[in-house]
């Protein structure tokens, strides 16, 4: 505010602070409008991750171990798994990174480093120092083999959406105080005779009427004392300036450039969806799948070296099948289709509607109809109910 008085008093400008004020207002908008699209943005990933289950396999087979525990449940003292997921997507969405760290190894507690400084070591494996968790600094510095290092693209999606921020951030604060401006109330002040005395006297005669018309203007019931010979006129504002919808415009392209970034659909951002599940499907399709997977191989590469890999037998899998919400009764002639066809068994089904399984062994074997078959069988039956009927 000091600098922009400085200015106009060298070019011999009179500024009011409630014009400055006013600015500051348009450009504190302007950067509440920009964070807030970006939140919508980063929220729905990590939320919708955060749904996800991460399924540890042992010889092929999902397995509820320690190490499931501690990815879904409780990682560590002060968090459960879905802050846990949370933090670690955020960390990746504001920061470009983030790292898992586990300061003890003979607990399955994992942490998400709050700083950490990376040195590359080319050919090598790259370190790890200067890890701060919840505010403490460690003094261990952690080999890539010893860390999960979580990383999608190679560039920072905040580093170029902020960059085109700056760009819209400058035009939105612009339309902003253009509209205030045109639309704000206006008076001129008109007296006889022209001012007199020494220019402090004309300063705090100028002043008492930009008090007394402050006044006036913000109490809903207010007088307006004049003297003789003198006249208050409001202006007409310019019914052609001053229009709301070079701001609201200006905000939707920001909201719609802040999806584009993070590979939304657009009608998420605004939240008046209407074919939700293609909407959905498309989020997470491309959205929300390419996290999940660069977060599996990276568990998966932290927890298993090749020879416990164990050749694809052993690994962690985030699904994410359970982000989209299933209504049971829209889906019940889908879940009859996979148990008698025996993709599924009656607990696989449950489980992936998010209901409680049965967990009786009728409920967790697979059941096939008789209308499925190989269709070497189905020639044999025919071929030889063929022949007895031409026997008769």
């Amino acid at each position: 505010m000091h600098i922009i008085k400085s200015i106009a008093k060298f070019f011999g400008l009179r500024t009011d602070t409630a014009e400055i004020t006013s600015s500051q207002d348009a450009a504190m908008a302007s950067l509440a409008c920009r964070s807030l699209a970006y939140y919508i943005a980063a929220s729905y990933i990590s939320n919708a991750l955060s749904k996800c289950e991460f399924k540890t396999y042992v010889d092929g087979k999902p397995v509820k171990n320690e190490l499931y525990y501690a990815l879904n449940v409780s990682p560590n003292p002060n968090q459960n798994g879905s802050a846990f997921i949370n933090a670690l997507v955020e960390k990746c969405l504001y920061n470009g990174e983030s790292l898992m760290v586990q300061p003890t190894e003979a607990l399955n507690r994992f942490y998400i480093a709050d700083s950490f400084s990376e040195d590359p070591c080319p050919l090598r494996e790259n370190v790890f120092s200067s890890v701060v968790v919840e505010g403490l600094s460690l003094r261990k510095t952690f080999r890539a083999s010893d860390a999960c290092h979580f990383k999608l693209e190679s560039r920072s999606i905040r580093g170029l959406v902020f960059g085109v921020y700056q760009d819209f951030g400058e035009l939105l604060s612009m339309a902003m105080a253009s509209y205030k401006n045109a639309n704000g109330e206006k008076f001129t002040f008109r007296k006889s005779g022209n001012p007199g005395g020494t220019r402090a006297e004309v300063k705090e005669a100028s002043d008492e009427v930009n008090d007394l018309l402050k006044n006036f203007m913000r109490n809903p019931n207010g007088v307006m004392p004049l003297w003789n010979q003198q006249e208050l006129t409001r202006l007409t504002p310019n019914p052609n300036s001053g229009s709301s919808k070079d701001v609201i415009d200006l905000r939707k392209d920001i909201f719609e450039i802040t999806a584009s970034a993070f590979k939304i659909p657009q009608s998420m951002m605004y939240g008046n969806m209407t074919n939700t599940n293609d909407v959905i499907n498309q989020f997470i399709t491309f959205g929300v799948d390419p996290w999940a997977q660069m977060i599996s191989d990276e568990l998966t590469r932290g927890f298993y070296d090749f020879s416990a890999w164990g050749g694809g037998k052993n690994y962690i899998k985030v699904d994410t099948s359970k982000i989209n919400h299933s209504d049971i009764f829209q889906i019940a002639d889908k879940a009859e289709k996979l148990v008698s066809s025996g993709l599924f068994s009656i607990d696989g089904v449950l489980d992936a509607m998010g209901a409680d399984m049965i967990n009786e062994d009728y409920s967790q074997v697979h059941w096939i109809t008789k209308n499925y078959e190989l269709i070497q069988d189905a020639l044999a039956r025919l071929t030889s109910e063929s022949t007895e009927g031409g026997d008769n």
